[in-house]
């Protein structure tokens, strides 16, 4: 225990003094106007509520789930947001991924060589197979090497986190009734220098990573040893040998190194022209329950008229479109889990649903 909290103590030290050497490294070759390491933090903020309001009536609610993950660029003070609502993605490492991914590309595009990449060590989000696969694809269609360095547990605090602080504020106490309504104010959430800048990750962008772990090695490294990925301190990726060489202690020099492409029972995969499979061909329901509160709300006018539209087609996602008489929202009938209604609840008026003592 003595020993663990030891190295705990050493990996946060030695981490924040590499992150100090390099933000200030690559600050004075922005200066200089050279394009060599891209350092990037990101991060997935807390759910968003949609709609978001201080009322009491809003309290007991469930409200739809908006997702924002945020990426900043600490030479050009730059921070990108990938919103989306939850029809349209989930919080998984295959969005992560992707978006990390698109983001590689773009930077490469813009002639860096070298991405230098911190985050916290949420598994299923950030520190996994799916993510590194990624970075073995756009190290070879990219032609960059990729560094990411994992921030030590209970210090995991980066510029990232400060994007999340600013969009929190400037959210305050105001009413929030729609997507678009987060965007603009994330689009204003930054008091100096360039606004953050709004992308959006859809449904059919999302792609599946996990589908060429399947196809790679990722359990044993080169001397045979299994890797243990949960203690993984640091991964490195070499565009040229296509090798992947992790770290335990970012205080140690010693590494273990892992070619993805050694799976013999496998035929060896060409990266650099491999495209990625899409993730998902259909949206993603809401839940019954949570369906059933937004109509309420909108029933109410809890939610303005003028918002309607936005929620209809969000609880249209998975729906059977159903003739509607007077253009209520509440004629939107859906069982459990998006499967079509019972006959019996669709002969159930908004006010026979709503006329029992549970309301609030």
């Amino acid at each position: 225990m003595v020993r663990e909290y030891g190295d705990h103590l050493k990996n946060y030290k030695r981490v924040k003094q590499l992150r100090e050497e390099e933000k200030n490294l690559v600050l004075q070759q922005h200066r200089d106007g050279k394009k060599d390491i891209c350092m990037a933090c990101f991060d997935l903020q807390k759910v968003l509520q949609c709609p978001r309001s201080q009322v009491g009536t809003f309290y007991y609610k469930n409200k739809l789930s908006l997702y924002n993950f945020t990426i900043f660029t600490v030479a050009l003070l730059w921070g990108l947001c990938c919103i989306r609502n939850q029809t349209e993605a989930k919080r998984g490492s295959n969005e992560i991924a992707t978006i990390v991914f698109l983001y590689i590309k773009r930077m490469a595009r813009e002639g860096y060589k070298r991405m230098s990449l911190y985050s916290d060590n949420c598994g299923g989000q950030n520190k996994n197979r799916n993510i590194f696969c990624m970075y073995t694809v756009a190290a070879k269609q990219c032609q960059v090497d990729i560094v990411h360095k994992f921030l030590e547990t209970g210090h995991t605090q980066n510029e990232a986190d400060s994007m999340h602080a600013r969009i929190e504020i400037e959210a305050g106490s105001r009413e929030l009734f729609s997507e678009e309504e987060w965007k603009n104010l994330i689009l204003s959430a930054k008091q100096e220098g360039e606004n953050y800048e709004i992308f959006d990750l859809r449904n059919e962008d999302v792609l599946d990573f996990s589908e060429i772990v399947q196809r790679q090695n990722w359990k044993r490294a080169i001397d045979g040893h299994i890797v243990k990925w949960s203690k993984v301190r640091e991964v490195t990726v070499e565009h040229q040998t296509g090798l992947v060489h992790v770290r335990y202690q970012l205080h140690s020099e010693d590494r273990v190194t892992i070619d993805p492409n050694s799976n013999l029972t496998q035929p060896i995969m060409n990266l650099q022209l491999l495209e990625v499979p899409k993730a998902y061909t259909k949206k993603f329901p809401l839940s019954s329950k949570k369906a059933r509160d937004i109509r309420w709300l909108c029933r109410e006018k809890a939610i303005p008229t003028m918002y309607h539209q936005f929620f209809t087609d969000i609880l249209n996602v998975g729906a059977p479109q159903l003739e509607n008489t007077d253009g209520g929202l509440h004629d939107i009938q859906r069982g459990t889990q998006g499967e079509p209604a019972s006959d019996e609840d669709a002969t159930c008026s908004v006010e026979d649903e709503y006329s029992s003592s549970d309301d609030i």
